[in-house]
């Protein structure tokens, strides 16, 4: 059994007859759905619908309105206080429980984890799952990040600060629900999602680099900008980068000149032969 401690991850608990309607206003992710059983992916953004961190959140079966938020377990105190900011009046208790946060491997053959994992609520079982509680750890936090690199999802504040859901895919993540009515920063992607294109797009990318850094440009042959790198790890990343570019195969490069060979995420709701100046281009999910 393959089993990774998130200890970078950390939980929020909300709770009180007025969580539900309160995070409603907040978040991307429609919660009136949310059991027990599952778990869902949201955002929080910011007045401009920049985000301000991202969630996974459960709803624990023993505890009658109480939501958990899983988050950077070093932004923990700066959100605490933030929602704090936001309650005012509401009857909304908000606590930091100790609860430790795994990550499961697909093939794990423990019934007794498996009994109480959570598929992650992003790309869904073939990536893997939550476990909140005890767990003997397998694996360790490098292969999580290894894997999630390979994917193509971005996670955490340093990855995601500021920018729009979209660039990051936060529409083929199922974190954003488009009839759920207002939240912070929703006029922002309500009117980027209607008008459909999305230029620049996270992706995954393989490397040989040695010295490749976070926030170093991504060029094209002729030397010009077409994106950033967001994270790198034991030669994997992921940069938001021309969609076009990616699409059409073009050539990418590091700022030394390093090949840095990107592909469309398996996950993606689209055909990867696209082009974005087609009006059969990637749209934002429905």
């Amino acid at each position: 059994m393959q089993i990774a401690k998130l200890a970078h991850r950390a939980l929020l608990s909300l709770k009180g007859p007025e969580t539900l309607p309160f995070l409603q206003g907040l978040l991307t992710k429609d919660l009136n759905t949310l059991d027990s059983t599952k778990c869902a992916y949201s955002f929080l953004l910011n007045a401009k619908g920049r985000i301000v961190a991202d969630f996974i959140i459960y709803k624990p079966q023993a505890a009658e309105n109480e939501i958990l938020l899983e988050t950077d377990a070093d932004r923990i105190e700066h959100l605490e206080k933030l929602f704090t900011l936001y309650r005012l009046r509401k009857k909304v208790e908000i606590t930091k429980p100790s609860t430790e946060i795994f990550f499961v491997f697909p093939g794990s053959n423990s019934n007794e984890i498996n009994e109480r994992c959570f598929v992650d609520p992003r790309v869904g079982q073939t990536f893997g799952s939550r476990f909140l509680g005890n767990a003997k750890e397998t694996s360790n936090s490098d292969d999580y990040l290894r894997r999630r690199l390979e994917w193509g999802i971005g996670e955490g504040y340093a990855e995601l600060k500021d920018q729009i859901p979209l660039n990051i895919n936060g529409d083929f993540l199922n974190g954003i629900s488009y009839d759920k009515g207002c939240y912070i920063g929703q006029e922002l992607i309500a009117r980027t999602h209607h008008t459909g294109i999305i230029r620049s797009r996270l992706l995954p990318f393989k490397t040989t680099a040695k010295n490749l850094k976070s926030n170093s440009s991504v060029l094209d042959s002729n030397g010009k900008r077409r994106g950033k790198v967001i994270k790198i790890f034991d030669g994997f990343g992921i940069s938001i980068v021309s969609i076009e570019g990616v699409l059409t195969k073009q050539k990418f490069l590091s700022e030394d000149g390093e090949s840095l060979e990107f592909s469309i995420p398996k996950w993606w709701p689209i055909e990867s032969n696209k082009n974005e100046n087609d009006s059969s281009a990637p749209k934002a999910s429905e």
